[in-house]
């Protein structure tokens, strides 16, 4: 190993495993810190598009296709993160003290996330859905 590479390890935050990434478990991708940096970024992200919309909203009747685009999109991001979570951590999801109820937390999040676009699809409503929607942007917001 040449030192550079030792360096750049360091950089990445690759200290469980030397070899290449293809080499590396889906649980040590998932703990990886550039893994969770674009997590963190996408979050933050999706927190600046919900305050668009609830700016925009308190204007307009209906919000533009790109917030409801990138809403979609961070949603679908969002479960996909969960589902490779649960899959990579199994029982340790829900049985590790440290992280039990973050999980539980993350889970309900990405559950209500998902099924708003589903129930406005449903109802096909959305000026009957201003209590339920607003309950959703508020907890996608903690």
């Amino acid at each position: 190993t040449m030192p550079g590479e030792i360096a750049q390890r360091r950089i990445m935050g690759d200290s469980l495993r030397n070899g290449p990434i293809g080499t590396w478990s889906l649980r040590e991708i998932m703990n990886h810190q550039v893994f969770n940096a674009v997590v963190a970024g996408l979050i933050v992200a999706n927190s600046l598009f919900i305050c668009i919309e609830v700016e925009w909203l308190s204007r307009n009747v209906w919000p533009p296709w790109w917030i409801e685009a990138a809403s979609y999109t961070c949603s679908a991001v969002f479960a996909i993160e969960l589902m490779l979570r649960i899959i990579a951590f199994r029982a340790d999801f829900v049985l590790d003290r440290g992280s039990r109820w973050w999980n539980v937390f993350d889970t309900v999040l990405v559950l209500t996330s998902v099924s708003e676009p589903v129930v406005n699809a449903a109802l096909n409503d959305k000026q009957n859905l201003t209590t339920l929607g607003g309950t959703m942007k508020l907890l996608k917001m903690l």
